[in-house]
């Protein structure tokens, strides 16, 4: 599954802030903090606690940077069920000077590869990038990277 949102600043602008794990607490609403604890960047296990219904959940993932492209792999450490494996990809495009394509990208899998978790599952994907997508928009526009 992936999500994308047009952005109006550069790629390196987008990409510099998106691989900027420390700041995700405020570019991302709904992450409250990120805590790095094995590594050094650009490569580490960070520990991050995010806003879900019903409270805060915590996420031990491997960050590193995006193959061939500007952008973050996040690799879930310990997934929930019915997830068993969950890694997601983040990449920032080029489209001209000065805008951007960020894009986010779930790849995974469920126990027994069961149709009805994967159907469950889409809808809470979607929802979870639209949010993201749309802070890291706020962010990168709003605070004077546009145009940078």
């Amino acid at each position: 599954m992936r999500y994308a949102t047009l952005v109006a600043a550069p790629a390196h602008a987008a990409a510099r802030l998106l691989g900027d794990l420390s700041s995700w607490p405020l570019l991302f609403q709904r992450v409250e903090r990120i805590e790095l604890l094995v590594g050094r960047e650009p490569e580490v296990l960070a520990r991050i606690w995010v806003r879900e219904r019903g409270g805060l959940a915590d996420f031990t993932c491997r960050c590193r940077p995006a193959e061939n492209a500007a952008g973050l792999v996040l690799e879930f450490v310990v997934t929930r069920p019915p997830l068993t494996e969950l890694t997601v990809r983040w990449t920032v495009t080029p489209q001209g000077a000065w805008q951007s394509v960020v894009e986010v990208a779930y790849e995974f899998r469920v126990i027994g590869d069961a149709p009805e978790a994967i159907g469950r599952l889409q809808p809470e994907f979607a929802r979870i990038s639209d949010w993201d997508l749309r802070s890291i928009k706020e962010m990168v526009e709003l605070n004077g990277f546009a145009g940078t």
